[in-house]
C-alpha cells in the first residue's frame, strides 16, 4: 500500500526547488522570433530571378515542421509546412520544392515556388492544406472556434479596460454561464444496499470516511457511460464504450477526515460550498495510450503577461524577445497523422495574460515565471523551473512533475510540454502518495486566479499522476465548484502522486470527452461522451453533426488529446 509523503521530506524538497533554483537558473537571452528558440535546424537557400529561398527544416520536430522564406520571411512571405513522413526529406531544387521519398524517385509539390508564395493568402478556412500528394501540408491560422460565452467573453475584455470589461461580465454571468447552473447543487447521497455493483477498475478507491462508506451518488451528471447504474462515491467504474479508460465521482466532504485535518498549514478548511459540490474524474491507463498537446490559433499565446512587474521584463515584445509566433502558424488542432487515435480531448492552461505571477516570491524572478510549452518538439516559450509541467517524451511516456533546473538537459528528448502554475499535490510516487504544495492556500503566491467577481470558488479542473506498483494513470478531474484547498484534498484522498492546474470557470473551458468514428452501415459520426454532461455545450458541429471539441475543428485555446498507442 501506498504511503503518504514524510512531511520533513517534501519540506526538503520544497526548499531545494524553491531556493536553490531559483539562484541557479539561467534565463534565456532575448531572441527576434521562435525560430531562435530552436536547435538542429537544417537550412537551404537559392536565388532564383532576384529572390532568395530559405528552407528551414526542424530536426527535433514530430512530425516534421519547416518554414519556406521568400526574400527572408520577415517583411515578406513565410510559409509552414508539415510533413507527416519523418523519412522523408523537403529539397530545394531551383524554384522547386521538391519531396524525397526513401527507395522511389523525388516527387514535386510546389512546381513554382515564387509564384505560390505570390498567391499565398492566411485568409482560409483550413487549418491545414495539401501541398503535395504525398503528405506534405501548408499550415495555416484559423479564427478558431469559441463557444458563445467564450466569444463574448473575448470581445468585451479586447474593447473595454481590464476593470470594466470583468464587471461586465461579472453582470452578465447569469446569461453567459448556463453551463455552470448545476455546479450549485449539492450532491444527493443514499446509503448503498446489497444490489449495488461494485467498480471494476484497476486503480484503487478513493479513501472516504467509514461513516460513509458505501453512499451512492444520485445526481451525478457523469456523460461518460459506465454499465452501473448507481455509483459509489469514490469507486472508479470502467467506461463502457472506451475502453482502458475509467470513471468515477465523489463529494469532498465524504472523504476520510485524516486526510482533510492534515496539512493544516498548506490546506484551508474547506468551505460549505465546496465540500458539498460534486468532483468528477476519469483516468487513461498510460500503457494503453500517449499524449500531445497543441497551441490554440490564438492562446496561450507569447506576449508578454499583463501580471508580470516591469522589473522582470526584459524589455522585448515577450519573456522570449518575441510577442508573435510567426514565421509558425498555430492549427488549433492535433496534428492529422494522429487524429484516427485520438480517443480523448481536453482543455489546456491559461492564456498568457494570466500566466505569470503578481505575487509572492515567483513574481521577482524568470520573467514572473511565466508559464512555457513546447509542442511537436518546437520549444515556443522558455520552460521555467518551479512550475507544475505535464509532459510526453519522444517515447511517448507521459509524466507530470515540478519543473528544476537540471530539466533543461531533457528538452531534446521531449515533445510536448504545457505549464501552468505551481502543483496541488506533488513529490509522490509508486511506494508514495503526494502532499500539498505550500502554495494550495496562498491564492496571490500561487496564481491560482478567480472568476469574474474575483472569487476563488468557481468551476475548475485539474489533472494529476497516480501510480500504483505495476501501472501508471494520468487522471483529469472537473471540480464543479472549488478552491484548491478541495482540489489537494480530493487529489490526495485519490492517491495522487503529482499534479497540475488546467483551465476553469466553466464547463467549456475545463473541457474532456471520449470520442471515436462510429459506422452504423450508411453514415459515419462521432460518438462523444463529456465527462460531465454540461460539456456537451461546448461541442462544436462539422456539416451539421457534433463534433467533440479540439479535435477536427480548430480552437482559438490550447488543449491535450489522448490517443491510443
Amino acid at each position: 500500500m501506498k504511503k503518504h509523503t514524510n512531511p520533513f521530506v517534501h519540506a526538503i524538497n520544497f526548499l531545494i526547488t524553491t531556493l536553490v533554483a531559483p539562484i541557479c537558473f539561467s534565463q534565456q537571452k532575448p531572441v527576434d522570433s521562435v525560430v531562435g528558440l530552436q536547435s538542429n535546424i537544417k537550412s537551404q537557400q537559392v536565388e532564383v530571378s532576384s529572390h532568395q529561398i530559405t528552407l528551414m527544416t526542424f530536426e527535433a520536430s514530430l512530425p516534421k515542421n519547416h518554414i519556406l522564406a521568400i526574400d527572408g520571411g520577415v517583411a515578406k512571405v513565410a510559409i509552414h509546412l508539415e510533413s507527416l513522413f519523418g523519412a522523408d526529406e523537403l529539397i530545394l531544387e531551383g524554384n522547386r520544392l521538391l519531396l524525397a521519398k526513401e527507395n522511389s524517385q523525388p516527387l514535386t509539390c510546389i512546381a513554382d515556388v515564387i509564384g505560390f508564395a505570390k498567391n499565398y493568402s492566411e485568409k482560409t478556412n483550413l487549418a491545414y492544406e495539401p501541398a503535395c500528394d504525398a503528405g506534405v501540408y501548408v499550415r495555416r491560422t484559423t479564427n478558431g472556434y469559441n463557444t458563445t460565452v467564450e466569444l463574448v467573453a473575448t470581445k468585451i475584455r479586447s474593447v473595454l479596460p481590464s476593470d470594466y470589461a470583468e464587471g461586465l461580465l461579472a453582470l452578465g454571468k447569469s446569461s453567459l454561464s448556463a453551463m455552470r447552473k448545476w455546479s450549485e447543487e449539492e450532491a444527493v447521497l443514499e446509503k448503498s444496499s446489497h444490489s449495488v455493483q461494485h467498480g471494476d477498475a484497476p486503480l484503487p478507491d478513493a479513501a472516504v470516511s467509514s461513516e460513509f462508506r458505501g453512499s451512492i451518488v444520485k445526481n451525478h451528471h457523469l456523460g461518460v457511460q459506465v454499465r452501473q447504474k448507481n455509483l459509489l462515491a469514490g469507486r472508479w467504474y470502467e467506461a463502457q464504450n472506451f475502453s482502458g479508460f475509467y470513471a468515477s465521482v465523489v463529494v469532498p466532504e465524504l472523504i476520510d477526515p485524516s486526510i482533510l485535518g492534515s496539512y493544516p498549514d498548506k490546506v484551508k478548511k474547506l468551505t460549505s460550498t465546496e465540500s458539498g459540490s460534486m468532483v468528477h474524474l476519469v483516468a487513461a491507463d498510460l500503457k494503453s495510450f500517449s499524449a500531445g498537446w497543441f497551441h490554440g490559433t490564438h492562446h496561450p499565446g507569447v506576449e508578454w503577461s499583463k501580471r508580470a512587474h516591469n522589473e522582470v521584463k526584459n524589455g522585448k515584445g515577450g519573456p522570449d524577445g518575441f510577442d508573435k509566433l510567426f514565421p509558425l502558424r498555430p492549427s488549433g488542432m492535433p496534428p492529422l497523422d494522429k487524429l484516427p487515435k485520438i480517443e480523448a480531448t481536453f482543455s489546456g492552461g491559461f492564456q498568457a495574460a494570466h500566466s505569470a505571477f503578481l505575487y509572492g516570491d515567483l513574481a521577482k524572478s524568470n520573467s514572473g515565471h511565466q508559464y512555457g510549452f513546447m509542442e511537436s518538439g518546437l520549444l515556443m516559450s522558455t520552460l521555467k523551473p518551479n512550475l507544475a509541467t505535464f509532459f510526453v517524451t519522444r517515447d511517448g511516456a507521459v509524466d507530470i512533475k515540478t519543473w528544476a533546473v537540471e530539466d533543461s538537459v531533457r528538452n531534446s528528448q521531449l515533445l510536448y510540454v504545457r505549464q501552468n502554475g505551481v502543483a496541488l499535490v506533488d513529490g509522490g510516487g509508486r511506494d508514495s502518495i503526494g502532499a500539498p504544495t505550500k502554495y494550495v492556500a496562498q491564492w496571490g503566491p500561487g496564481n491560482w486566479s478567480g472568476n469574474a467577481e474575483s472569487k476563488q470558488e468557481t468551476p475548475r479542473s485539474a489533472a494529476c499522476i497516480i501510480e500504483t506498483e505495476t501501472d501508471r494513470f494520468l487522471v483529469f478531474a472537473y471540480f464543479s465548484s472549488a478552491t484548491p484547498n478541495v482540489m489537494a484534498r480530493v487529489f490526495q484522498a485519490y492517491g495522487c502522486d503529482r499534479s497540475i492546474h488546467l483551465d476553469m470557470n466553466s464547463a467549456g473551458q475545463a473541457y474532456f470527452a471520449l470520442s471515436k468514428l462510429v459506422s452504423n452501415g450508411e453514415s459515419t459520426s462521432y460518438l462523444v461522451e463529456p465527462l460531465v454532461k454540461e460539456m456537451a455545450a461546448a461541442n462544436p458541429k462539422l456539416n451539421g453533426k457534433t463534433v467533440p471539441r479540439y479535435l477536427v475543428v480548430p480552437d482559438y485555446k490550447d488543449a491535450f488529446y489522448l490517443y491510443r498507442k
